[in-house]
């Protein structure tokens, strides 16, 4: 596995495969792209915490995508209040209630 920081401090892309258990956390920043995209497949478990900037707090209905991989398995067994979390075959979409 490689990471791959893209200039922005923010978007990480692995090459290879991602595995988060059941007792890790991923932790974004929301509307900072934080996203993470993996190359191929991310198996998810554990939680995913969604940080906000208090100075610039989303506005309820806005949406970033927290991870990309070429497939998912698996899904995030808790996140942060306020938020909903929208799992597809490729992609975490995080929604600010």
């Amino acid at each position: 596995m490689r990471d791959e920081d893209e200039g922005s401090g923010q978007d990480h892309r692995l090459i290879g495969n991602y595995s988060q258990a059941a007792g890790a956390a991923l932790t974004e920043t929301f509307g900072n792209y934080s996203t993470l995209n993996v190359k191929q497949n991310a198996t998810l478990s554990g939680a995913l915490n969604v940080e906000v900037n208090p100075k610039h707090p989303p506005a309820s209905g806005a949406q970033y995508t927290a991870l990309t991989a070429g497939s998912i398995s698996g899904s995030f067994t808790s996140h942060a209040a306020g938020f909903t979390l929208t799992t597809s075959a490729n992609g975490v979409l995080v929604t600010k209630q």
